[in-house]
C-alpha cells in the first residue's frame, strides 16, 4: 500500500495569513470629502455630492468584525501558528481562511500581534489589528514510498466571510478597504493590482477555493467589483458601488487574478495589509417636490418626508456643488434663477438621504411636425415627425387633449397651443382657416364686389392661380411682406374678366395647397 505525505513549505519559512498591531498616538489623516463646503477637500476631483464620499450610506457595516478587532485565542494550535504572548493562537471572529490550507487546523483566519511583525511599523486605520493577504511562490513536495518530488506553484490567499444581511436586487452598495502593500525586500517592485469582490447566495466556508485559482472558476461565486490599486507603502482607500440580480450571503476579497508572473517570480513574502473593510447600504434617494411648474414667474422647490424620517438639517445644492446659505426645507427659483440640477440634502443626528437631481430648465421646445389645416371643412391636424417630451394640445389654451386633431375650427386666425406635462406652454403654433368665397358679383353694389381671402397675408410668400375652364393660367397673385387682407376686383391689366366660372390653386407658404373654383357674375 503507497504511503502519501503531502508537505508544504515557505520559502522564507514564514507563514503569515493575518496580523493586527497595537500601536500609540495614531495620528493619519485620510483623506474625506466635506460635503457642503464647495470645495475639493480630498484633491481627488469631485467635490460635494458628485464625490462618492457624500453618498447617504447607512452606518451598518454588514460584513461582520470588518474593523478585525475582535478575536478569539484557540488553545493547542500553536504548532503551525505563531502564537501570542499567553502562547496560544489567535483567530479572528466571523473570518474564514477560504484558500486549501496545510498549516491551520480551524477554519477561522489567523490573528498575530505587532511585536511578532517587525516590518510592519505602521498604524492601522481602525484600531489596532489588521489583517495581511499573503502571495507568493512556494514549492510542492510529493513524497511517495520514499520517491521526493517537487514543483513550484504560484500562492495566493483570499479572506471570506458571511454577511450579517443579505445583498439584494434593487439596492445599491458602497464597498470600501483600506489597504498597504509590505514585502520583506524593499528592491521588490510592485506591478500595479487589482482588488476583487466576489459573492455568493450560499453561505462562505473554510478551504472552499484552490490556492492557484481564481474565486470565478467557482460555479457559486461571481465577481460582484473590482477596484484599480496602485500598491503604496501608506494605507490607500478603495471604493466603490455595486449592485447585484441575485441575493448574495457570502463573499470573498483579495487581489483578482491575473498578477504578472514576475510579482511571483521574486523571491520573498508578498504582503497586502488590509483593514476597515465594509460594505453599506446607500440610503434610497426621494424626490423633490414643486409648487409651480418652471414656466411661471417663480417656483419652489420643497421635501416632503413621512414620520420615518424626520430631517433637522438641509443643504440645497446647484449641479451638485452646495448653495451657501441654502439651509431651509424648501428652496425658492426666481424665473431668472440659472438653469441647472438642483437637489437637496436632508439629515439628522442618526442619517441623511440625497434628493434626486430636479432638473430646473427653461421651457423649449424643438418641436418638428407637419400641419394639415383643410379649409373645405375646417379642420386642422398635425402630424409630429419627431417629439422629444409627452405632449398636450389645445386651441384655448384651456382645453388639452393628447390629439392634435381640431374640427370646426373657427375661420380666420387661430394659435395651437402645445405645453408639457408639467404645465408649461412651451410653443405657439398660428394657423389660419381661411374664409374664402366661392361667387363675387362685381357690380360696385358694395356687396360682394372683391373676391377676398381672409388671413393669407400672414404667410408671405404664398400665391394665388387662377385658371380658366379651360387650364389657362389667367392671372398669379404673390403674397408680399406685410401685405393687407388680399382682395381681387376681377380685373386682369385693368380690364374686367368675363363673367364664368374659374379654378384657382393657393400654395400656402406652409406647404398646403388649396384648389377650389370661384364664379364670376357680372350682372347686365
Amino acid at each position: 500500500m503507497q504511503k502519501k505525505i503531502l508537505q508544504f513549505v515557505n520559502l522564507k519559512k514564514l507563514k503569515i495569513h493575518l496580523y493586527f498591531g497595537l500601536f500609540f498616538c495614531v495620528n493619519i489623516l485620510f483623506g474625506q470629502e466635506i460635503c457642503n463646503n464647495g470645495i475639493d477637500d480630498d484633491q481627488d476631483g469631485f467635490v460635494d455630492l458628485n464625490d462618492t464620499d457624500c453618498d447617504c450610506i447607512q452606518e451598518i457595516n454588514i460584513i461582520p468584525n470588518g474593523d478585525f478587532e475582535e478575536f478569539k485565542l484557540i488553545p493547542g494550535t500553536t504548532q503551525y501558528d505563531y502564537p501570542n504572548q499567553s502562547g496560544q493562537a489567535s483567530k479572528f471572529e466571523s473570518w474564514l481562511n477560504a484558500v486549501n490550507s496545510w498549516d491551520i487546523q480551524n477554519a477561522n483566519a489567523d490573528a498575530y500581534h505587532s511585536n511578532y511583525f517587525n516590518p510592519l511599523q505602521h498604524n492601522f486605520p481602525s484600531g489596532w489589528a489588521g489583517a495581511g493577504l499573503e502571495y507568493d511562490l512556494k514549492f510542492f513536495e510529493n513524497t511517495i514510498d520514499g520517491i521526493s518530488s517537487s514543483q513550484n506553484f504560484f500562492y495566493k490567499e483570499y479572506l471570506a466571510n458571511n454577511l450579517t444581511e443579505s445583498l439584494l436586487p434593487g439596492n445599491t452598495y458602497v464597498f470600501s478597504i483600506y489597504v498597504y502593500r509590505d514585502n520583506f525586500n524593499n528592491n521588490f517592485s510592485w506591478p500595479q493590482l487589482k482588488f476583487g469582490l466576489w459573492g455568493k447566495t450560499e453561505n462562505a466556508f473554510a478551504y472552499e477555493i484552490d490556492y492557484a485559482t481564481c474565486p470565478e472558476v467557482n460555479s457559486t461565486y461571481e465577481k460582484l467589483l473590482t477596484l484599480p490599486y496602485e500598491p503604496q507603502n501608506n494605507w490607500v482607500k478603495l471604493s466603490g458601488k455595486l449592485s447585484v440580480n441575485r441575493e448574495i450571503n457570502g463573499i470573498l476579497i483579495g487581489i483578482d487574478c491575473g498578477i504578472p508572473s514576475s510579482y511571483y517570480q521574486f523571491t520573498g513574502s508578498k504582503i497586502i495589509a488590509i483593514d476597515k473593510v465594509s460594505i453599506q447600504k446607500i440610503s434610497e434617494d426621494f424626490e423633490i417636490e414643486t409648487t409651480s411648474p418652471a414656466c411661471m414667474d417663480g417656483m419652489y422647490l420643497h421635501t416632503d418626508f413621512s414620520e420615518n424620517f424626520i430631517p433637522t438639517r438641509y443643504q440645497w445644492y446647484k449641479n451638485g456643488i452646495a448653495m451657501p446659505g441654502q439651509n431651509s426645507a424648501s428652496l425658492y427659483l426666481s424665473a431668472d434663477a440659472e438653469e441647472a440640477y438642483y437637489s437637496v440634502r436632508a439629515e439628522n443626528n442618526i442619517e441623511c438621504r440625497n434628493s434626486t437631481d430636479y432638473p430646473y430648465f427653461k421651457p423649449e421646445l424643438r418641436l418638428n411636425y407637419e400641419l394639415i389645416v383643410d379649409d373645405v371643412h375646417n379642420s386642422v391636424r398635425m402630424n409630429i415627425l419627431w417629439n422629444p417630451d409627452n405632449l398636450q394640445f389645445s386651441l384655448n389654451n384651456i382645453h388639452y387633449t393628447s390629439i392634435p386633431i381640431f374640427n370646426n375650427v373657427a375661420l380666420g386666425e387661430n394659435v395651437i397651443y402645445v405645453k408639457n406635462l408639467a404645465g408649461c406652454v412651451v410653443t405657439e403654433i398660428p394657423f389660419v382657416i381661411f374664409q374664402i368665397y366661392d361667387v363675387i358679383t362685381p357690380n360696385q353694389d358694395g356687396m360682394n364686389d372683391t373676391w377676398d381671402i381672409k388671413g393669407i397675408q400672414h404667410y408671405p410668400g404664398s400665391e394665388i392661380i387662377l385658371y380658366d375652364r379651360y387650364g389657362i393660367e389667367k392671372t398669379r397673385f404673390v403674397i408680399g411682406e406685410n401685405a393687407n387682407e388680399f382682395r381681387w376686383n376681377s380685373q386682369i391689366n385693368g380690364k374686367p374678366v368675363p363673367s364664368g366660372t374659374y379654378n384657382y390653386i393657393i400654395v400656402v407658404n406652409d406647404g398646403r395647397k388649396i384648389l377650389g373654383r370661384l364664379t364670376v357674375k357680372r350682372h347686365k
